[in-house]
């Protein structure tokens, strides 16, 4: 039961610490970076969601 609150209370933390970074700061006025690419999200978001999800799922049935 300790193990499982542990667990709990540090995917918490976790969740809402990330939720607070910031990933880049604010270019000043004078920088040019409109012929920057955008980094896109592809649809392989949805697979990597998928298979974690499947991944974790096995993880916690094979613990009972």
């Amino acid at each position: 039961m300790k193990s499982k609150t542990i667990t709990i209370l540090f995917s918490f933390i976790f969740l809402f610490i990330s939720s607070t970074l910031i990933a880049q700061e604010d270019f000043e006025d004078d920088t040019d970076d409109s012929g920057a690419p955008a980094a896109p999200i592809d649809g392989l978001i949805i697979v990597t969601l998928v298979a974690g999800s499947a991944f974790g799922y096995q993880k916690l049935k094979s613990k009972k």
